[in-house]
């Protein structure tokens, strides 16, 4: 054999083999663990059609007239770098909590939204997912694939202490959720669905991503600090604080208030700068401050209260404003923050709106 046909030869047939092992389902031999890992780039985010948006409404302070103040709703996307929220899984380091896994088995690609066809499967159901050394997120128990063809679909979320499911064969996964009472105990609420995976799998499959979603909606407060007053307190009353989230589909159902929910946060004038931050423009709450909500639909009852400190002294005391805005009919929307901010001014409060992408930025720390 001449060289050149020699060299073509060693080209040409390992080429071929690729090729066709490209074209070919390349199963493991053996029992086949399962591992995930959290899909990074980018992170992903649910998103809503439109923004959500409460046009400046008037209050004035009960019992007098003496001042009149200006207060809007923007919502915003809770994306990377754009409100960065409580909950948040912005890399792999800073999401420790551990995270739920369901899976469920189904026999065809006709089944695959048939969820009375599925079976769940009994390795993955009530399983909890750690991140290892490796970054991977490995199953407590071993886990692994069916060795029978057909369908397996896992479906995971986080915290897994924060929600409860009792999943079944024949129902799509569906999370219950309740707000707890206490802010700092609010956190946000994740779910990954991953795709089906055809079974026996293919060695690609081995390790499963874990596309993150945010499913709460984070709730706000700011103030216009141009004027001589602070926020002393805020309080979110009458709101659905219970719900259930279907993982199939992505909507919640079953909205309704538990023990008349109400959420106060109290901002003492010593520790304002532990609460509160900003620059020449406004005050924000900082993002440990976050309330995390259950989506829905206000309903008739549900207003917020806030008390103002004029900072101005008036025969050597405070001056406090306290006023109640009817927030009902707005819409929190799954993976939104939205963010009420109080003025004594309707055009500063329309330059402030204006300035939200900055308005949002922040670091992490604090929140997982």
């Amino acid at each position: 054999m001449n060289p050149i046909s020699s060299l073509l030869r060693r080209i040409i047939l390992p080429g071929a083999c690729l090729l066709a092992l490209q074209c070919t389902r390349v199963e493991p031999t053996g029992p086949t663990p399962v591992q995930f890992f959290l899909d990074e780039s980018p992170v992903q985010f649910t998103k809503s059609p439109e923004e959500q948006a409460m046009n400046p409404t008037a209050v004035f302070s009960e019992g007098e007239q003496r001042d009149t103040l200006w207060v809007a709703a923007v919502s915003g996307d809770c994306g990377s770098g754009y409100g960065l929220t409580k909950g948040t899984p912005h890399t792999t380091a800073n999401f420790t909590a551990n995270l739920g896994l369901v899976g469920y088995t189904y026999s065809s690609q006709s089944q695959q939204t048939d969820t009375t066809r599925w079976t769940l499967y009994p390795g993955a159901s009530g399983q909890t997912l750690s991140q290892s050394a490796s970054g991977r997120w490995v199953p407590t128990t071993d886990l692994y694939y069916p060795s029978t063809e057909g369908f397996i679909r896992f479906f995971a979320y986080g915290p897994q202490d924060d929600a409860s499911i009792t999943p079944a064969s024949g129902n799509a996964p569906v999370l219950s959720y309740t707000v707890p009472s206490a802010i700092a105990d609010q956190n946000g609420l994740l779910v990954a669905a991953p795709d089906p995976i055809q079974t026996p799998p293919q060695l690609q499959d081995m390790c499963v991503p874990l596309t993150m979603q945010h499913v709460l909606s984070g709730v706000r407060f700011a103030i216009d600090n141009s004027e001589n007053f602070r926020l002393a307190s805020v309080t979110v009353s009458g709101v659905y604080n219970r719900g259930n989230y279907n993982m199939l589909n992505g909507e919640w159902s079953g909205q309704k208030p538990v023990d008349s929910p109400t959420y106060t946060i109290t901002i003492p004038s010593e520790s304002y700068s532990t609460y509160m931050e900003g620059d020449g423009a406004y005050d924000r709450l900082k993002s440990a401050y976050t309330l995390m909500m259950i989506p829905q639909t206000l309903p008739s009852t549900a207003r917020i209260s806030v008390t103002l400190v004029d900072t101005n002294a008036r025969d050597d005391t405070d001056y406090n404003t306290s006023f109640t805005v009817d927030i009902r009919d707005q819409v929190w929307q799954k993976g939104k923050l939205t963010t009420y901010i109080i003025a004594h001014d309707k055009d500063n409060l329309l330059v402030i709106r204006g300035m939200l992408p900055d308005f949002t930025e922040e670091s992490l720390d604090g929140a997982w």
